[in-house]
């Protein structure tokens, strides 16, 4: 059963399911290529540094270690996103599940972890934030920042994230296998207008 009829109110599923594809797959691509200019950008001011000034040297030195692991991460995680996307625009472009059926299964687990991450460093914050309160310290207001930012965060995103999710899902459980069946049969007789006019009502009503 589908959790839902629509996505945003009007749009159909399959349309706002694409769109939702589409959406995730630029925002992974853009995280990962902003994070890789700033990378490089670091270690062309490490290298343009003086060789004398050590310190500031070994300054830019951690950064980049530091941005490195995270590209690296990265390079990981959007990796596997930007696959996974692809592989649900293609499954909705051609009404097939089996396509689809990766990228339920990986944002699945992948949002879960996000929701856990986020949660967690939250409540972390915050037992810290209340200890912290008990014996105030110069840092307590860096501190009660990163709480604001964190919850502020997950407040969005979580939401969204799910709710994003529940559309992609509804129409991987709305696309019965007979529908897809019936356009392919119709796509081998009729060519490409018989397999859109019978998308057609699939769209509408889902």
């Amino acid at each position: 059963m589908a959790c839902l009829n629509r996505c945003c109110c009007c749009v159909p599923l399959r349309s706002g399911a694409l769109t939702i594809a589409i959406l995730y797959l630029v925002v992974n691509v853009g995280v990962l290529f902003g994070w890789a200019c700033w990378f490089f950008a670091e270690v062309g001011m490490y290298n343009a540094t003086p060789v004398e000034d050590d310190d500031y040297r070994h300054y830019r030195f951690r950064n980049i270690r530091f941005l490195g692991f995270i590209l690296g991460v990265l390079c990981l995680a959007c990796g596997i996103n930007i696959t996974m996307d692809s592989l649900l625009v293609h499954g909705i472009r051609r009404n097939q599940r089996k396509f689809m059926l990766p990228w339920v299964v990986w944002y699945g687990i992948f949002t879960s972890l996000v929701t856990l991450s986020l949660l967690g460093t939250e409540l972390y914050l915050l037992v810290e934030y209340v200890d912290a309160a008990k014996n105030p310290y110069d840092g307590i207001g860096i501190l009660m920042a990163f709480l604001v930012m964190i919850g502020s965060v997950a407040a969005i995103s979580l939401p969204v994230m799910w709710y994003w999710y529940a559309c992609v899902l509804s129409y991987y459980v709305v696309l019965a296998p007979s529908d897809v069946y019936v356009m392919e049969a119709l796509r081998e007789t009729t060519g490409p207008e018989g397999a859109r006019l019978a998308r057609r009502p699939l769209e509408d009503t889902k």
